[in-house]
């Protein structure tokens, strides 16, 4: 994806955040503590990251930066179709919700959202 098709695919995950219930966006405040599970956290980011444990949203952009321009190809990775859109998806929500980590953990989906 070239840096303009990257810019509009950003906003429109920012904008995509207007579907998400206002009950769940007032319970994510400052200092609240934010878990991504899943195969897009723990497969695709963490592994374009090389990390464990969790990323921010400045790795996250950083990691955009990098990799705006590659072909498919360039990821190594079977999933390369989506590993750039998963970057800006998640950095676009983390960005519109001033999200500035996430903590990744390995669940079974089924407890995919725990709000206290």
């Amino acid at each position: 994806m070239s840096q303009k098709e990257v810019e509009s695919a950003t906003k429109l995950a920012r904008k995509a955040v207007l579907q998400i219930p206002k009950s769940i966006q007032e319970k994510i405040v400052k200092d609240t503590e934010v878990v991504g599970v899943g195969g897009v956290f723990q497969y695709s980011l963490l592994g374009q990251l090389k990390k464990d444990g969790g990323f921010t949203l400045k790795e996250l952009k950083n990691l955009l930066a990098k990799r705006t321009n590659l072909k498919d190809e360039d990821f190594d990775s079977k999933y390369a179709a989506t590993e750039l859109t998963n970057i800006i998806l998640v950095s676009g929500f983390m960005e519109e919700m001033k999200i500035p980590e996430v903590r990744v953990r390995k669940v079974n989906l089924t407890e995919a959202l725990v709000i206290d």
